[in-house]
């Protein structure tokens, strides 16, 4: 079928989109008038923020026209006038029904999957979670993994519940538990596109293990490490990672993250880079600090004089 587009015709007041030729649009429109339906037309109102208003005329009719009928429907003077045989019009609803009856087994067969999955993804949480209580944590681990690959062997399920980005969030949290970062930096090595999700795995494990206040900074630094070694080129994430530890006073890990964006030549977006952040990092240091007292003449402060003080 052949639509036509914005047909106008003399002594027609109508803007026509059909698959009809111009003499039968011309007897098509004396049927069209005649109808008391295009006549008296439905009105529409639209409001646009309660200021301004629009009146519509709506129309839609199948109309009887010589071997069939011909679908009309349109607002105002522009009209769309499909025209079918009766037999082509047999076929096409007929054709209709089986693409609704297609949709339909669809519709019932996503359900059924979704409903699988939704079962088997709980049972998978319910038994890492269990796991996680018994401490059993490489079984707990092995049991996420399975949860990712639920929703591979699923790509049709759509929601936020089996969305990647989910499962991601719900790793970090789960693997803050963890004593040692490895199995979460597996995870996420394996699930995560972003530089950003170390970073969050990172400052979630800091902050969940120092509430008891265990020693978290060998942990947090493989986290890093692993970030590094798969995005060697993200400047950003370097940045990030040296503020992080510029942050909790490390200042010896912050450096050593800083000569490595130098040796890499990654930027950060600042107007001297990572070569000059080194400079005030390296400034800040206790050895640097002693010797600009010692050029300045000044003793520094012994133990006892600093107790005493």
């Amino acid at each position: 079928m052949i639509l036509r587009e914005q047909v106008r015709l003399k002594g027609i007041p109508i803007v026509w989109y059909t698959n009809l030729v111009d003499e039968d649009i011309r007897e098509f429109y004396l049927h069209l008038v005649a109808d008391p339906d295009f006549a008296a037309p439905r009105e529409g109102k639209i409001e646009v923020a309660g200021v301004m208003s629009f009146s519509l005329r709506i129309f839609s009719k199948l109309i009887e026209f010589k071997d069939g009928h011909c679908l009309c429907y349109g607002v105002n003077d522009s009209l769309r006038v499909i025209y079918r045989t009766t037999t082509e019009w047999q076929f096409w609803e007929a054709r209709q029904d089986e693409i609704q009856e297609f949709k339909d087994e669809q519709e019932r067969e996503r359900k059924v999957e979704e409903l699988v999955f939704r079962t088997e993804d709980a049972h998978l949480k319910a038994r890492s979670n269990e796991c996680l209580k018994n401490q059993n944590y490489q079984e707990a681990a092995r049991l996420f993994r399975l949860r990712a690959g639920l929703r591979k062997q699923y790509p049709k399920i759509k929601g936020y519940f089996s969305c990647p980005g989910f499962l991601i969030e719900e790793a970090i949290r789960t693997f803050c538990n963890f004593p040692e970062t490895d199995e979460g930096i597996r995870f996420i090595s394996e699930h995560a596109d972003w530089s950003s999700t170390f970073l969050e795995f990172a400052d979630s494990y800091r902050f969940w293990r120092s509430q008891s206040g265990e020693n978290w900074r060998p942990e947090v630094d493989k986290v890093f490490r692993a970030a590094i070694e798969k995005f060697p080129a993200d400047g950003m994430m370097h940045k990030k990672i040296c503020l992080f530890w510029e942050r909790e006073g490390d200042l010896e890990r912050a450096i050593e993250y800083c000569k490595v964006a130098v040796s890499r030549s990654v930027r950060d977006n600042t107007k001297n880079g990572f070569v000059g952040r080194l400079k005030r990092l390296q400034k800040k240091t206790p050895a640097a600090s002693i010797a600009a007292t010692k050029a300045s003449g000044i003793q520094a402060p012994t133990k006892v004089q600093s107790r005493l003080r």
